[in-house]
């Protein structure tokens, strides 16, 4: 994990912070503290592979309460 300090100082602006392969929406504190300024979404653990563009369609699509049309 990049703190944000870090990537600011080297011109990458965080807008929002996605914690990947979640099984929860309940986030590990040190998440939580380190981009307390930052919006952070869970990312669903996928049971199959999402490489492709069907795949991540189909992905976004039973996910689109994070993945609004």
């Amino acid at each position: 994990m990049c703190p944000p300090k870090k990537l600011m100082d080297i011109g990458i602006q965080i807008e929002s912070v996605l914690a990947n392969k979640s099984n929860s929406k309940a986030l590990p504190d040190e998440v939580r503290d380190e981009f307390k300024n930052q919006k952070i979404t869970p990312f669903p653990f996928s049971s199959k592979s999402i490489i492709g563009f069907k795949a991540i369609n189909e992905y976004i699509d039973m996910n689109n309460g994070i993945f609004p049309h």
